[in-house]
């Protein structure tokens, strides 16, 4: 249920349902305990932490994306340590914590560089540091941040990427 549940988290967030998937994830909470696969738990919490991020629970956002990435650096997972970096990135922006935001996200950009076939990291990690930048009032970073994200979705055929760097780069304009 676990695995289905990592698996169906993506559909809910491209839908921007927040409010339902956070209340499924924290209903099927309690199955963590059955499992042992630290891959299907770290990337539980680094989905539990990022619906929390996105639906205004910042400091126990962190708490659960913590625990992803820990989970993560302790089965030397690239991919819970990509996905968590990422989202700390973000959440870090948004608790006004900006140079640790970009560094998080650098971390996870290096990591999106290296998984095969899981564009998201790498992008939506790049966002995350312009973001940043925007809240920072660094224009011209913001900017060519922006513009490394619609090459990107460019090469890759990447359309969310190349729409997150118009993003980006309104928001250095």
């Amino acid at each position: 249920v676990i695995d289905i549940l990592n698996r169906w988290a993506i559909v809910f967030y491209y839908k921007g349902t927040f409010r339902d998937l956070e209340e499924l994830l924290f209903s099927h909470e309690y199955l963590i305990a059955n499992i042992t696969d630290k891959e299907k738990i770290g990337m539980f919490y680094a989905w539990q932490g990022f619906v929390l991020e996105f639906r205004g629970q910042y400091l126990k956002a962190r708490e659960y994306l913590e625990k992803a990435l820990e989970t993560g650096k302790e089965i030397k997972s690239k991919k819970i340590t990509g996905y968590a970096c990422t989202w700390l990135s973000w959440l870090y922006g948004d608790l006004g914590l900006f140079k640790k935001g970009i560094e998080y996200g650098q971390k996870a950009n290096d990591i999106g560089k290296e998984l095969k076939g899981d564009h998201y990291v790498y992008f939506k990690s790049l966002a995350g540091i312009g973001v940043n930048y925007f809240w920072m009032g660094h224009a011209s970073e913001g900017i060519k941040t922006g513009e490394k994200l619609i090459q990107y979705g460019n090469k890759h055929s990447q359309t969310r990427s190349i729409a997150i760097g118009h993003f980006t780069k309104a928001g250095g304009y």
